[in-house]
């Protein structure tokens, strides 16, 4: 649905707009979906389904403002549902079925109803993927 330019509904039945997104980018200095949809829209925490089903669309129009390629987008969804799905009890994702196709992501957050934000997420292990992804960034960065 548009209205204006940056008021497109980021998906239907969403109250976040690209605007929002855009704003988000280029004056809160935004730059991970992480700190739009759990820091700026706080949609994370008020319903990770919805949150996991933004993320694509979120990326995509972060990697247009930002200038990164489809490989950031798709790092920046996994890395995002990695964390929603962190906050959400009981939840089954198989991340090869879902990253790249946004088909299993929406299907996924459709069928969760458990899967509110605000629910403790297993910290030490997030923790450990985290500085697992910063070591291979940085001996990826040692290689060139």
């Amino acid at each position: 649905m548009k209205t204006r330019h940056g008021q497109e509904k980021l998906e239907a039945g969403s109250d976040f707009t690209t605007g929002e997104v855009i704003w988000a980018v280029r004056k809160e200095m935004a730059r991970t979906v992480d700190d739009v949809l759990a820091r700026r829209v706080r949609v994370l925490y008020l319903d990770a389904r919805k949150s996991i089903a933004l993320a694509p669309r979120v990326a995509e129009i972060m990697a247009a403002e930002l200038g990164r390629d489809r490989e950031w987008v798709r790092n920046q969804v996994e890395e995002f549902i990695e964390r929603a799905v962190g906050l959400c009890d009981g939840i089954t994702f198989y991340r090869q079925q879902a990253i790249g196709n946004r088909g299993p992501i929406r299907q996924l957050a459709e069928k969760e109803p458990d899967c509110r934000g605000g629910n403790s997420a297993d910290n030490d292990r997030l923790q450990r993927e985290k500085h697992r992804r910063k070591e291979k960034s940085d001996e990826k960065q040692n290689q060139n």
